[in-house]
Parts: structure tokens; C-alpha cells; sequence
């Protein structure tokens, strides 16, 4: 007798348990994430040196569509991107020291940074204008690698 007491309470034990499971939210049985608390983006405003070297590099490694970026909407208007890719593959990457470039105070808000051509002791100035806190570079005429104002 004492041993179909204990299977009784063993089935009922089981039916509970079984019961319980059933009954209770899956996302309680789950293991929750940990929560991630979310930071404010912080917006990296870069100096005109340093985007004059970074569309420099995204042109050496044909990355057009990052170089494109970094132009004014000015120069963006005045040369679609098909125009701007098209003008990069057809006359070539002027190659410069980047280790030179340094910054020149321009006029009406403009600035000029000089970079020195690799094998050339030429200057080549690239015409820079803050647009929404950020510094774009202006690509008037020439070819995106050696723009002129």
C-alpha cells in the first residue's frame, strides 16, 4: 500500500510540475538578455586635414562612393557620381605625400589644406568649406584628385 501512496504522490507531482510548465510564460523560462543600456551616438567632427586624407585614401583604393562623401554639395551638384567615378577611372589618381598636408587659413569661412605631390615638390591645395558642422571638400574643376576652385 505504501508503495501505490508513493507513485500516486510521484504522478501527481508530475502532473503539477507538467501544469506549472504549461501555464507560465515561455519568456520566464527563457533566459533574458542583459539589458544594453543605449549611449548617444557622439558625432566625431573631423578636422579638414583629416578628411582631405580620408577622401584621399578612398580615391587611392577606389573607394568612390566614400570619397564622393566627402565633397561639398556644391561640388556633388556640379558633378553627378557617375561623372565623378567616370573622371577617376579615366585620368588616374594623382599620388600625394600625405604626411604633409597642413592646414591654411582661407577666405569667407573656407579653408585650404596643402599637400605636397609624391616625387614633386609642387603644392596641391584642396579648398575646404564647413557645411553642417562638417568639413567638405570643393571639386570645381580639374579631376577629383587635383580639384581646383
Amino acid at each position: 500500500m505504501k508503495a501505490w501512496v508513493a507513485v500516486l504522490a510521484l504522478l501527481i507531482a508530475v502532473g503539477v510540475v507538467v501544469v506549472v510548465l504549461l501555464f507560465l510564460p515561455s519568456t520566464k523560462l527563457a533566459p533574458q538578455p542583459p539589458t544594453v543600456q543605449s549611449r548617444p551616438v557622439k558625432t566625431v567632427t573631423q578636422s579638414p586635414t583629416e578628411v582631405v586624407v580620408a577622401y584621399l585614401q578612398a580615391l587611392q583604393s577606389e573607394d568612390y562612393q566614400t570619397a564622393y562623401s566627402h565633397l561639398s554639395r556644391e561640388s556633388k551638384r556640379k558633378h553627378p557620381y557617375t561623372e565623378f567615378v567616370s573622371l577617376n577611372e579615366q585620368k588616374g589618381i594623382t599620388e600625394y605625400d600625405l604626411g604633409t598636408a597642413r592646414e591654411e587659413q582661407g577666405e569667407d569661412g573656407y579653408m585650404t589644406v596643402a599637400v605636397q605631390l609624391r616625387e614633386d615638390p609642387a603644392l596641391a591645395g584642396f579648398r575646404m568649406v564647413k557645411e553642417g558642422g562638417n568639413w567638405q571638400v570643393v571639386f570645381v574643376g580639374g579631376i577629383p584628385s587635383y580639384p581646383y576652385p
